[in-house]
């Protein structure tokens, strides 16, 4: 009998600028230098690689609660090769990636796809499956279920609740990464400061829209 160890091992991306990152070494080829904005390592310099997409199978995932915030966790393989996705939850990707869900087909290869915005810098993600864009599941127009957020007054002043709202889409990411469970779940090749995770949450900027807004 021959005992093998199993040592898979993924390479960890947050999404930085617009651009999809891998933390590197310093010296790496092509790497861009960043500084950290927050945390105990405030204004360290790291050095990341950028791309403008990822492609393979979602083989798994998670939504969690940390100390800086919560965030999605999107297992992706390809081939040999296998990454971990991480995006902040109170973040426009949340709903660009969270809102496509229910169409998107796990057993197909498909490729997410990240740039910075024209205007506003802000980050903006597709997803590209089966040769054209996975579509949102949920819009204004044709919400299927998602609530609308709902104004109430708080000291007086009118302010807009999205407790269902979250509620609503914190369940539909959990259930679709609920059909990867069983599955092994690979250890991270490299590890990502917490502080530079929250820096990633205040630049893509928080998806609730302003007192006469409900962006969907």
């Amino acid at each position: 009998m021959a005992l093998n160890k199993q040592n898979k091992s993924s390479t960890y991306l947050t999404i930085v600028g617009g651009k999809i990152s891998q933390r590197v070494p310093e010296g790496t080829d092509g790497a861009v230098a960043r500084k950290l904005k927050n945390g105990p390592n405030e204004g360290s310099e790291v050095y990341e690689l950028q791309y403008g997409s990822v492609t393979g199978k979602i083989t798994g995932g998670s939504v969690e609660s940390g100390d800086y915030g919560d965030q999605i966790a999107i297992e992706i393989a390809d081939g040999k090769e296998s990454y971990i996705l991480k995006l902040p939850w109170n973040s426009k990707l949340r709903d660009a990636f969270v809102k496509r869900v229910p169409n998107i087909d796990v057993t197909e290869e498909l490729e997410i796809i990240c740039f910075p915005d024209k205007q506003d810098k802000s980050p903006v993600m597709l997803i590209k499956q089966k040769g054209g864009f996975v579509k949102f599941a949920y819009t204004k127009d044709n919400p299927n279920g998602l609530p609308a957020p709902t104004k109430k007054k708080v000291r007086g002043k009118e302010e807009w609740d999205w407790t269902e709202t979250e509620s609503f889409l914190w369940e539909v990411a959990s259930s679709f990464f609920e059909q990867f469970e069983g599955d092994s779940t690979p250890e991270f090749q490299d590890s990502v400061d917490e502080e530079d995770f929250q820096s990633q949450f205040e630049s893509v900027g928080a998806s609730k829209g302003g007192d006469d807004e409900i962006p969907f």
